[in-house]
């Protein structure tokens, strides 16, 4: 009995592609698995920036009469831009004190145009969020009358 050796039809080609699909079916294992694991291991919450505030009720304050510099005077109203999360009772009796310190004792030529009633009042905000975390996010004019 002869043994005869079957012919091996697998050429060297082929052997290159079998061995050519196992490194890319490798590679695309581990994008998946790398994929996976940033996915499991990232940071939560997204950005470090704090949520904006949502507005809430507008707490209108009572008139003040304030004395300008040279004998003028201020009639001022003020309203506060609540945010949801300013408790339902909030005092505004820190907002008029702040209006006061900031507004009392200016010239008529400080409060007269468009620009510094806007400056006046952006400086009015900073001071209101301090005193007022999280909860006065704008300050509105309801009355400015000077004389």
């Amino acid at each position: 009995m002869t043994v005869t050796a079957m012919p091996n039809n697998e050429t060297s080609e082929e052997r290159r592609g079998g061995r050519r699909n196992l490194i890319i079916i490798a590679i695309l294992l581990l994008v998946i698995l790398a994929g996976g694991a940033y996915l499991v291991l990232k940071p939560k919450g997204g950005s470090s920036k704090p949520p904006e505030p949502k507005p809430g009720a507008v707490l209108r304050l009572t008139n003040l009469q304030l004395n300008l510099a040279g004998g003028h005077y201020l009639s001022l109203g003020l309203a506060l831009q609540l945010t949801t999360k300013a408790p339902s009772d909030i005092n505004g009796s820190e907002a008029d004190d702040a209006a006061i310190n900031e507004y009392s004792g200016l010239s008529l030529e400080q409060v007269s145009t468009a620009a510094q009633r806007q400056q006046l009042k952006a400086e009015l905000l900073s001071t209101l969020e301090k005193d007022y975390p999280n909860d006065v996010m704008a300050v509105y004019y309801t009355a400015f009358v000077t004389q």
